[in-house]
């Protein structure tokens, strides 16, 4: 089993017509589904069809969803499934209930799932060939031709779709009429290639292979044998010929008229050149009779002309083919210009053709402005996206879904926009639980800070407000203001204390106290790491500090030097405090002391 056709009934009509490979197929009303049925009753997942040689198997995918599991056809919301060809004069889809068996011989409606045995294809006499996909996910597939056009693309609306997104939507049309197959590129992007070479328009012979994009199709199959013709059909029987005749018998016929009306004239002629001569009278005679039987042959096969010309004719203005349809009219009223019927379809056929050519303009302006529209509607979707406005986003992207189904960038643009929103979403509830941890944390640091300032402990009060003001760097926290409050009132008690501290630091220097002058200078700078006054009195205080080191550290050298080393000991201890853990002279002395110890 190549393919199996699946026809799609609302209200009693068939609304969609689809051959389906052997593989899976998900029924839904999702834009992502392969076969879309666009309806508020049917889920956007709604039943998998799997077909294979045993049949079609059917799984429900949703709750509620479930097709009757009697037979076809498949119920799914308000529309109808059934299997090939309806029959001729039938509206509405077939009532009758099989009872279909799985291939593995389980219940049928076990796990929702049942097997619908294929319909054995009937050999359609109208098929003349088969176009077969080779390669990618329709690697199999068989579109037969009958007489008529085809379109091929990527849109649902083709008779031949081709799924594959190099294929262009509407991109090659197939014409198959009494003179062959005939194919042409409908202004497609990636173009059209017969047999490896570009083509606007030629001619598709048996076995030859054909390339839209990335899909390869090859024709198999030719056309049937042409049946027997009557070299004198009447009317009735021209209109009884077959709906597609082989171009090359016609001619072939075409061609014995002519050549056996010309041959028997010239039989004529040479019986009367002779038998002639001697009877003038008889010669004449003779001469008249074969020119009237001339003139019957020719008027006779003008006439065969005509009628062969008006079959075709008509069967060309049925199959569409207006040009065609033309053609043979005029050839019509060649061999019989007062022919009335020939006139009648000639006007017919020219008037039929202007209105398709203007339908098909009109059609080709439509699309236009309808791609123009989405072209628009794209570019502000992405301007939109880029700027973080993902519902004016999603949209647009959806307009121009409506526009046409198949858009692919839309459909990247509705994602895109979702998955932006929904992480803009997460952000800001994790900015928003950021801020909730920064704001209690700074409420915590700021009422320490005030308990510390309380007990008069500046420094650590200092120190939380600090750290509570960079919790805060945009000052949108509540307690923001009160930290400053606070901050501001630190630093004012700091100076104060700090001024205090440098006072008596100057009054300790003053008495020759250097190290409590040295301690309030540095309490100072704790508290105001920018007070002047501390800095320089600390300078000058470790300046004196660092000569009384320097005496009593020769003093003890002298003593060193008499032999009293306990005395010089005792100098070099009274040393070490006066110097400063980066000062030079405090490793020399620790050097020196080194020696008491032995």
């Amino acid at each position: 089993m190549a393919s199996i056709k699946l026809t799609v009934w609302l209200d009693g009509a068939p609304v969609q017509s689809r051959e389906l490979a052997p593989g899976q197929y998900v029924v839904g009303s999702s834009l992502e589904c392969d076969l879309v049925l666009d309806h508020p009753q049917v889920s956007p997942r709604a039943i998998l069809l799997e077909v294979s040689p045993f049949g079609v198997a059917c799984r429900d995918l949703a709750p509620g969803q479930a097709p009757a599991l009697s037979g076809p056809p498949l119920a799914v919301g308000p529309f109808a499934l059934t299997w090939g060809d309806p029959p001729p004069g039938q509206d509405l889809p077939p009532e009758t209930t099989q009872h279909p068996t799985s291939p593995t011989g389980a219940s049928s409606t076990e796990g929702h799932t049942r097997v619908i045995p294929a319909a054995p294809a009937a050999e359609d006499p109208e098929v003349v060939a088969r176009l077969v996909v080779r390669g990618g996910s329709q690697d199999g597939q068989t579109f037969p031709l009958r007489p008529g056009r085809f379109c091929l693309g990527r849109s649902p609306e083709n008779q031949i779709h081709l799924t594959h997104p190099s294929v262009s939507r509407q991109h090659a049309e197939i014409e198959v009429d009494a003179e062959g197959i005939l194919v042409r590129d409908l202004g497609s992007t990636a173009g059209l290639l017969l047999d490896g070479r570009r083509v606007n328009q030629a001619r598709l012979e048996p076995g030859g292979s054909l390339r839209l994009g990335e899909v390869e199709l090859h024709l198999e199959g030719s056309r049937r044998e042409p049946s027997p013709i009557n070299p004198s059909p009447g009317p009735s029987e021209a209109l009884a010929t077959p709906a597609f005749p082989p171009l090359k018998p016609v001619v072939s016929r075409k061609r014995l008229f002519l050549y056996g009306g010309a041959g028997l004239a010239l039989l004529l002629l040479a019986l009367a050149l002779i038998f002639g001569g001697s009877d003038g009278g008889d010669s004449g005679q003779l001469d008249r009779t074969v020119q009237e039987r001339q003139r019957g042959e020719e008027a006779s096969q003008r006439q065969r002309l005509v009628v062969i010309n008006l079959a075709k004719a008509r069967q060309a203005l049925e199959a569409g083919s207006h040009d065609q349809a033309i053609n043979h009219l005029r050839q019509a009223l060649a061999a019989d210009p007062e022919q009335a019927e020939a006139k009648a379809l000639l006007a017919q056929a020219q008037s039929a053709k202007e209105q398709a050519d203007a339908l098909a303009s009109r059609q080709r302006q439509e699309a236009a402005q309808r791609q123009a529209q989405i072209d628009q509607l794209l570019s502000q979707a992405q301007a939109a996206l880029a700027q973080a406005r993902t519902g004016p986003a999603e949209d647009l992207a959806r307009q121009a879904l409506d526009l046409d189904p198949d858009q692919a960038l839309a459909r990247h643009l509705v994602f895109q926009a979702r998955a932006l929103a929904e992480q803009t979403l997460r952000q800001q509830e994790t900015e928003a639980a950021t801020r909730q941890l920064r704001e209690t944390e700074a409420a915590k640091l700021v009422a320490n800070a005030e308990a510390a300032l309380k007990a008069d402990r500046l420094a650590p009060a200092r120190e939380g407000l600090v750290q509570a003001l960079a919790l805060d760097p945009s000052r949108e926290l509540p307690v923001t203001p009160r930290a400053n409050e606070l901050l501001a009132l630190v630093e004012t008690r700091a100076l104060k204390q700090a001024e205090n501290l440098v006072q008596q630091g100057g009054a300790q220097m003053k008495k020759g106290n250097l190290l409590e002058a040295q301690a309030a200078f540095l309490r100072a700078l704790g508290l105001k790491p920018d007070l002047a006054a501390a800095q320089e009195g600390l300078a000058k205080a470790r300046l004196g500090l660092q000569r009384q080191a320097q005496r009593l550290i020769q003093e003890g050298d002298v003593l060193e030097g008499l032999g009293k080393r306990s005395q010089a000991c005792a100098k070099w201890s009274q040393a070490l405090p006066l110097l400063t853990t980066d000062d030079p002279l405090r490793q020399e002395v620790k050097e020196k002391h080194s020696v008491c110890s032995r």
